[in-house]
């Protein structure tokens, strides 16, 4: 078709054929899809064809028993009364008959001549009829058969019975049960059968001393096949049992050494009570809670270390981090700048005395999103991975004065400080102390009277002064304790540069870095002054 696109798409008003092409296909001819006679037999038909069948062979075998000469009679075995019946209405199809010889349906009448004297014989077996083979003719049967050719053969043709094959639909399953995997239940008696193998023991023994032990030995076994009720008690107590005490072994590993399992130092245990309080949570809920932001371990090995399944640790974990962060984010707060300058270390009181907070950022990686949008927004260039980034800010002596909410990995380090909202907790006239990629928040800081400091720029094509070099060493030594904070965060499992967060923990990733900058708030500062 010339216009096949038009016509189907834009509606033309008719088709157009390209030119030098015969059509072949015209609105007269009929639809041989739709019209195709081979059509599938109901199942009444072939339940109704099925018992036709099953009297017809009936009959031909009382008429084998009650004749004396198969042709001296009009109803001989190869004539069969089937007058009454159409055979078109059972047939496969009309041509069916028309494609077998004269010789075909001699050999098929010849081999009916035999299943009939077979059926004969058995006959009078059952019956007490004497034996009447002696006189019987197989010619004269050939020849009655040769008679009534068109009768014997549509007979034949339906009481053939053709090979079943099975479709592909069908699953072939054999009906194999196996012993091993049969169980005994409570309600299963073996009583009758330790009695059985009683008596084939005393059968079979040749002494009497064979029959006193075999019978000891069975009875015995009798206690083996009754199931006590008290197992089943038995067993949940045992359970329990085991649960209290993988509960208690988890306890004392904790206590043994909180800071690998918890994240907090064995002077701050004291913190749990007083969370417990807060927040109505059991004890248990909140060392599982901890526990998982800092090994990172999976539920399916949590819950059973809590005497919890691995759904009740997921479900656990989910209820518990949002409250835990709510409470331990105030532990996260900035202080004012005289308390700042108090506690200043004695690197920064030479040449960077007016140093408030030192920024930087981190990054976790992520499984990848399924959402091509949500992909490109977490594809962090630095990384080559996907990524969640954070802003955390701390002071002079490395304690967590902020730390921003989660924000994909393709955002710059300008764009985030903007964003996160961090200006709103400096003083004027502060001075932030940054690493090279945020040489471009000058501007923002200069709305608030604050003061950039900086590493100096580098260029390819010039060289770097000595003074330029010795600040940047300066600079470099100092700025340093904000890399040793973000190694204490990364100490948290859950929180590692390639931690590959699941997308299930997503929503409480944020939860989870207020709650490890808080604990490590409680820890002995970076700095000793």
């Amino acid at each position: 078709m010339e216009n096949f696109i038009q016509y189907k798409i834009f509606g033309a008003s008719q088709l157009k054929l390209k030119p030098d092409v015969v059509p072949h296909n015209f609105a007269c001819q009929p639809e041989r899809a739709n019209n195709s006679t081979d059509l599938n037999r109901t199942a009444f038909k072939k339940l109704n064809r099925k018992r036709l069948l099953s009297e017809i062979l009936k009959e031909n075998n009382q008429d084998s028993c009650n004749i004396k000469k198969p042709c001296s009679n009009e109803g001989s075995a190869s004539k069969l009364p089937l007058s009454e019946f159409s055979l078109s209405e059972f047939s496969p199809s009309e041509h069916f008959q028309s494609e077998f010889s004269y010789s075909d349906c001699a050999d098929s009448a010849q081999n009916e001549t035999a299943l009939f004297t077979v059926s004969n014989a058995e006959s009078e077996k059952e019956n007490n009829i004497p034996n009447t083979q002696s006189s019987f003719d197989p010619e004269q049967t050939t020849s009655c058969a040769s008679k009534d050719l068109k009768e014997v053969r549509s007979i034949g043709v339906q009481t053939l019975k053709l090979t079943k094959y099975r479709s592909k639909g069908i699953t072939c399953k054999p009906s194999v049960k196996d012993s091993n995997c049969q169980t005994l239940t409570e309600t299963c008696d073996k009583s009758c059968l330790v009695n059985i193998v009683v008596e084939k023991a005393q059968s079979e023994s040749a002494s009497d001393n064979y029959t006193e032990t075999s019978s000891e030995v069975v009875k015995t076994s009798d206690s083996e096949y009754k199931i006590s009720t008290s197992n089943s008690e038995n067993d949940k107590i045992e359970k329990n049992d085991a649960k209290v005490n993988v509960l208690s072994v988890t306890n004392y590993l904790i206590s043994m050494d909180s800071k690998l399992y918890l994240g907090i130092l064995p002077e701050w245990l004291w913190i749990l009570n007083l969370l417990q309080q807060q927040t109505d949570l059991p004890l248990d809920h909140i060392k599982l809670t901890l526990q998982k932001i800092r090994l990172n371990d999976t539920f399916t090995r949590l819950g059973p270390a809590f005497s919890y399944s691995n759904c009740q640790a997921g479900r656990i974990f989910n209820k518990s981090v949002q409250k835990l962060a709510h409470l331990l984010k105030t532990l996260i707060y900035a202080p004012s700048q005289e308390s700042v300058k108090k506690l200043l270390p004695i690197q920064f009181r030479a040449n960077f005395s007016d140093v408030y907070l030192i920024i930087d950022a981190f990054e976790i990686q992520i499984l990848k999103p399924t959402d091509p949008v949500h992909q490109s927004l977490t594809w962090s260039e630095y990384k080559k991975c996907n990524t969640l980034k954070y802003l955390v800010a701390v002071t002079c002596d490395g304690m967590i004065a902020y730390i921003s909410q989660g924000y994909g990995g393709r955002i710059s380090d300008v764009l985030l400080f903007e964003k996160c909202g961090i200006t709103q907790i400096l003083p004027e006239g502060c001075g932030i102390l940054a690493d090279r990629g945020f040489k471009q928040i000058d501007n923002i800081l200069n709305q608030f009277n604050c003061k950039l400091i900086r590493p100096p720029s580098v260029s390819s094509t010039v060289k770097p002064s000595k003074s330029e070099v010795l600040l940047t060493k300066r600079i470099a030594s100092i700025r340093i304790h904000v890399e040793r904070v973000i190694r204490r965060i990364r100490e948290y499992k859950l929180l590692e540069p390639h931690a590959s967060l699941d997308l299930d923990i997503m929503p409480n990733i944020d939860c989870a870095v207020t709650i490890a900058c808080a604990l490590i708030n409680l820890q002995k500062p970076v700095i000793r002054t």
